[in-house]
């Protein structure tokens, strides 16, 4: 995928001069595409090598931060400590005042 990718920005640039027979023309234009690709490469593995650097450094640092471990019998033969217990707050209370009902007669109920 790659190759084709840079075929297909190369081979323009080189089409002109091989047209017009012009040998120090592409010449030139192959070996500043090949200086090009050539620091790309170098660039590419400069950066995997300080991927890998700082993934190793990554690793290492998780490894320092191992958890200690807490034995079953450690956990329940000492003896537990009674919770702190916070009062709690007084509910808010709302006074709503309503009117007072009317009365309904018997005969207005059933209907």
């Amino acid at each position: 995928m790659a190759g084709g990718a840079l075929a297909s920005l190369v081979v323009p640039m080189l089409a002109g001069g091989i047209a017009t027979g012009d040998r120090d023309q592409v010449r030139r234009t192959a070996s500043a595409e090949a200086l090009r690709i050539v620091e790309a490469s170098r660039i590419a593995e400069t950066a995997a090598r300080a991927a890998q650097e700082a993934a190793r450094a990554a690793e290492a640092a998780r490894a320092a931060q191992a958890q200690a471990v807490v034995e079953e019998e450690e956990l329940f033969a000492r003896p537990t400590e009674k919770p702190v217990e916070t009062p709690s707050a007084a509910p808010e209370l709302t006074l709503v005042e309503r009117e007072p009902a009317e009365a309904v007669a018997e005969s207005e109920r059933r209907s």
